[in-house]
């Protein structure tokens, strides 16, 4: 019977000691470390790799080609899919967006080229380059009313977009690959750039070669034109990018890249030159020479507003700042 007692007793202190335990205050837990704002935010569902990447008017919607044959929409606030458009069979190699927003070219390694609206995904018209081609660079005109296509071959094709017909048909020296297309900000000419030493300048109008860009050992490849039309910013097979002076064919060194750039584009300022070599993107200010972004990723795009820049991880896309951010500052 005592130990019984007992028992009972020492059950009963246990469990008073255990509702006084619950019973005192608890401390508050340690909060879940704040996001990194500055860390990449990856948007998944290409099934393929991501060939090219452009931002709509505003910036708050930008595109993606693929070569699993989609294009897709996402939003630079929630980082989800909005849309998606797809084309079976299609590898997407290229992709290009008018200055008025309103027609999206893309093309694919079998050398087709269609003509979408970006908002809806319906296609406007079909192009062909006539021959297969796994690069197919695509420019349109800055009055957005005329496409230029390359190949391979060395062709370009030039189309009017309210005809759809051909406008012009223009080739590179010597057949050499035409691997990026840039027009002059006044429509009048158009640049190839080419692995080659010497880059062709085609007079429009005429159809034409009105000059060249010389090299003396260095090909000259991807190019884009300066906002005043004056200068010609170039990749080349060095891991270099030059500025080229369109009237006097002098080319300055502008500064160095991990590997040799495939893809370059201008901010819409015109004051930074956006580079992709293989799996590196490199931002550069265009004045100072100096290096404002560098990262892993390819087919990158800066943002209108200069803030987001936007690249491609294999099949994956990830987008983050430009600049540093606070990690108290309130995103947008």
């Amino acid at each position: 019977m005592k130990r019984h007692s007992f028992l009972i007793l020492a059950l009963m202190t246990s469990l008073a000691a255990v509702s006084a335990v619950a019973q005192q205050p608890k401390e508050a837990a340690d909060p879940p470390p704040a996001p990194d704002p500055n860390a990449p935010r990856y948007l998944l569902g290409h099934k393929d790799a991501v060939t090219a990447t452009a931002f709509l008017p505003g910036g708050k919607l930008f595109l993606s080609a693929s070569l699993d044959g989609t294009i897709r929409t996402w939003s630079i606030e929630t980082g989800k899919e909005t849309r998606a458009t797809t084309v079976q069979g299609a590898q997407f190699v290229s992709m290009a967006l008018s200055a008025d927003g309103k027609s999206l070219a893309v093309g694919a390694a079998d050398g087709s080229v269609r003509l979408l609206d970006p908002l809806t995904g319906a296609q406007i018209a079909a192009y062909s380059m006539g021959i297969k081609s796994p690069d197919l660079p695509l420019a349109f005109s800055p009055d957005s009313k005329m496409l230029a296509a390359g190949c391979i071959k060395g062709d370009v094709k030039i189309w009017t977009l309210a005809t759809g017909k051909e406008a012009a048909a223009l080739e590179a020296p010597i057949g050499n690959p035409v691997l990026s297309l840039a027009w002059s900000p006044d429509g009048a000419k158009l640049v190839g750039g080419v692995p080659d030493t010497v880059a062709p300048i085609w007079d429009v109008k005429t159809a034409k070669e009105s000059g060249q860009l010389k090299s003396e050992k260095d090909w000259i490849y991807p190019v884009a034109f300066t906002l005043d039309g004056k200068k010609i910013v170039s990749g080349s097979g060095k891991k270099a990018l030059y500025l080229w002076d369109v009237a006097g064919g002098q080319a300055t060194e502008l500064g160095q890249t991990a590997t040799n750039v495939r893809q370059l584009k201008l901010s819409a300022d015109g004051k930074l030159v956006i580079a992709t070599s293989v799996g590196r993107v490199t931002v550069l200010d265009l004045a100072t020479k100096k290096v404002v972004f560098e990262g892993d990723g390819s087919a990158a795009s800066l943002s209108p507003d200069g803030r987001w820049v936007v690249s491609a991880d294999a099949e994956d896309l990830k987008f983050q700042p430009l600049k540093p951010v606070s990690a108290t500052a309130p995103s947008k």
